[in-house]
């Protein structure tokens, strides 16, 4: 009986040692997924600022236009470059 029970405690480690892997992993890939997301969000806003620059500049809208090339788009991108900056990060971090 005595083996039973050690065997059952070892077993029961194992499974909470799984569990908390898997809750690990999960967190991870949460993490991951936002970013990924992140990512795609800000590549949209700068798309749609750049078409927002073609018009503003074709309606002769000159401070809009300045607005958007050296103030909205270059603080998206440094955004961007900062998520994928993490997201490279962690992919190196998954290789190790």
């Amino acid at each position: 009986m005595n083996r039973i029970s050690e065997r059952l405690s070892v077993i029961e480690k194992q499974l909470a040692d799984l569990n908390e892997k898997q809750r690990t992993e999960k967190t991870s890939w949460e993490e991951d997924r936002k970013l990924l997301n992140e990512t795609k969000d800000i590549k949209e806003q700068i798309q749609r600022l750049e078409h927002e620059a073609v018009i503003a500049e074709k309606q002769t809208d000159y401070n809009k236009v300045a607005e958007i090339k050296y103030g909205k788009i270059p603080t998206l991108q440094k955004r961007l470059t900062d998520i994928e900056g993490k997201l490279e990060a962690v992919k190196k971090q998954g290789k190790s």
